[in-house]
């Protein structure tokens, strides 16, 4: 952390400590609120010291803690942090609120819009005290297993970054490129979430996303 934050520290304002840490996926074991706080205090503790004006962000929770994603995310685990005076070192919370319908579904482009918005408004009424410190630091969609078509997640994601600005809540696509990774198999949805093509070019999705939000390419 420290190499990191020395090296990066001019162009890096806002530092996030590790990415859903309510999920044994990135925690590794069954995720520990109370393990977290170990890392956390210490760990912003030593990147204000370092980046003085820096902002600390809670590892950002898969799902939005509240509704039912799968057994392996465990929900209530903000709370859980809030309890323990996470707050008190950290100044932003993150969360990435997937429904099901992102990875596999028949849903059309409505349904599957209003699923996410539904997820991302149940957050707000659960932390109504954290929404001017949230940020949704990712969502998607897999092209591979899904109704939509390349047009039709252009218009869903125009609609969900203009919601989440009516809320004054920054927002980030996963991601900005398809992979193709060895470690993820070929039917792994998460290599097709891309605006771009693993050669960089921008896709049919991307392009489909600067034309709904009335940009240039």
């Amino acid at each position: 952390v420290a190499d990191a934050v020395k090296a990066l520290g001019p162009w890096i304002s806002d530092w996030e400590i590790l990415n859903e840490t309510n999920t044994p996926r990135f925690w590794i074991r069954t995720p520990s609120a109370r393990e977290y706080m170990d890392l956390l205090v210490p760990t912003g503790k030593l990147i204000r010291s370092l980046a003085p004006g820096a902002r600390v962000m809670l590892g950002s929770l898969c799902g939005n803690d509240v509704s039912y994603l799968a057994p392996v995310v465990r929900r209530h685990y903000l709370r859980e942090l809030l309890a323990l005076g996470a707050m008190e070192h950290a100044d932003l919370v993150g969360f990435h609120p997937y429904t099901g319908d992102c990875y596999v579904s028949l849903k059309g482009e409505g349904g599957t819009a209003r699923g996410v918005e539904q997820g991302i408004a149940r957050f707000f009424d659960a932390y109504p005290e954290l929404a001017d410190r949230t940020w949704i630091t990712e969502i998607g969609i897999s092209r591979g297993l899904v109704r939509l078509g390349h047009r039709e997640i252009g218009r869903v994601y125009a609609r969900w970054i203009r919601g989440a600005a009516e809320r004054g809540v920054p927002v980030y696509l996963w991601c900005l490129q398809d992979f193709d990774d060895p470690e993820y198999g070929p039917l792994n949805p998460e290599r097709t979430f891309g605006l771009a093509g693993v050669d960089l070019r921008i896709n049919e999705t991307g392009l489909a996303l600067i034309e709904a939000l009335g940009l240039s390419s």
